[in-house]
C-alpha cells in the first residue's frame, strides 16, 4: 500500500482513498484517446468527487479541473485535496501548468497528490517526457511506492498534461490582403 508523507493537515488514509477512487475511475471508464486521466478530489466535508479529462485538440479540460465544476454542482465548494491517475495502469500523475495555476486560484490551501506511477521517462505518466518531472514525483499508483502530497503552490509551472499528440496542425496559408 502506498504511503503518504506526513504533514500537519494530511490524512494519509484519506489521500490513499483518493488515489484508489481515481484509479478505479481510470480503470473502469477511461476509453480511447478522449478520456485518459481520472481525478478524485475531496471536499472539506469528506465527500469525494471523481471525474475524467475531456481531451480535445483545442485544449479540453484536464481531469484535475473537471471535479471543480462537478463538486460545485453537488454543493461542494471547499476542495482540500486532489489526485490524477492515468489510464492503462500508469498511476498517479502530476498536474500540468494550467492546473497548477487554476487549482490554487479556486482553493488556495488545496493539496495535490503527486507521483510518477508506472511510467518511465520521468514524464509523470502523461506521455510528454521531461527529465525535471522525475525529481518532483514520488512514485505511486498501481505500481506501489510512495505517494507524496504537496501544497499546489510548491508545484513547478512546467506543463506535463500530454495534450500534444505529436502531430502538428497544418497551418493554413495566410489570406491575401483585400
Amino acid at each position: 500500500m502506498p504511503t503518504v508523507a506526513q504533514e500537519p493537515a494530511q490524512d494519509p488514509a484519506g489521500d490513499q482513498a483518493l488515489v484508489e477512487a481515481a484509479t478505479d475511475i481510470a480503470r473502469r471508464f477511461a476509453r480511447g484517446g478522449n478520456h485518459t486521466v481520472a481525478a478524485a478530489a475531496r471536499n472539506a466535508d469528506g465527500r469525494i468527487v471523481t471525474a475524467l479529462n475531456a481531451y480535445h485538440f483545442t485544449g479540453g479540460p484536464c481531469a484535475e479541473l473537471v471535479p471543480i465544476g462537478a463538486a460545485a454542482g453537488q454543493g461542494a465548494y471547499d476542495l482540500t485535496a486532489v489526485v490524477a491517475v492515468a489510464d492503462r495502469g500508469r498511476g498517479v500523475v502530476p498536474p500540468c501548468g494550467r492546473c497548477r495555476q487554476v487549482l490554487p486560484d479556486y482553493f488556495p490551501g488545496i493539496r495535490v497528490i503527486v507521483g510518477s506511477g508506472g511510467s518511465s521517462g520521468g514524464d509523470g505518466g502523461r506521455g510528454t517526457g521531461g527529465a525535471d518531472d522525475a525529481g518532483e514525483t514520488g512514485g505511486a499508483g498501481e505500481t506501489g511506492g510512495a505517494v507524496r502530497s504537496l501544497p499546489s503552490s510548491t508545484c513547478s509551472p512546467r506543463p506535463t498534461c500530454g495534450r500534444s499528440t505529436g502531430r502538428r496542425r497544418r497551418s493554413r496559408s495566410p489570406r491575401p490582403p483585400r
